[in-house]
């Protein structure tokens, strides 16, 4: 564990977290770090590392999140460990025929693991298959995806706002 971090358990202990970002093998830090000044910003986020993705307290992504690694709860984790979880959403932010508009779809009154994958290849197809519910932001232009980050912030956003109505 990184100095700074949690554990999940210890963030499953906070009511005050409503959305679990779990960032799967994102490769850029700089999209970790993105990712965490749009937790910062919009409250009630936690951010989960797994795979390889970037600790938040790497430079580079210090750089970029401006000292939100500081103020957003965060952990690394396994993913068995994360899926074991009960009592939570599992979801999956992914391009598929399966998914659903994110702006469609109704969220359950409990917390939400979000789960956002690489930036080439997003989730893994065997988590992909286990996760219950997969989420997509509608596509309209020439291009069929965002930014990882970009993707996450908007996400983060639309799940807190369904929260507030």
């Amino acid at each position: 564990m990184s100095e700074g971090s949690q554990t999940i358990e210890s963030l499953l202990q906070n009511s005050s977290i409503q959305l679990y970002v779990i960032a799967c093998n994102i490769r850029s830090a700089y999209n970790v770090g993105a990712i965490l000044r749009t937790a910062d910003g919009a409250g009630n986020t936690a951010v989960v590392t797994a795979g390889y993705t970037p600790s938040p307290i790497h430079p580079k992504v210090d750089k970029t999140a401006l000292g939100a690694a500081a103020s957003v709860p965060w952990c690394e984790a396994q993913l068995e460990q994360l899926l074991a979880v009960k009592n939570v959403v599992h979801v999956g932010l992914e391009l598929s025929p399966r998914a659903i508009s994110i702006f469609e779809w109704e969220p359950p009154k409990m917390p939400i693991f979000l789960y956002i994958g690489n930036e080439v290849t997003g989730l893994d197809a065997e988590l992909l298959m286990t996760l219950p519910v997969l989420v997509q932001l509608p596509m309209n232009g020439a291009k069929n995806s965002l930014n990882v980050a970009e993707a996450t912030s908007i996400s983060i956003y639309e799940l807190l706002r369904k929260r507030l109505t």
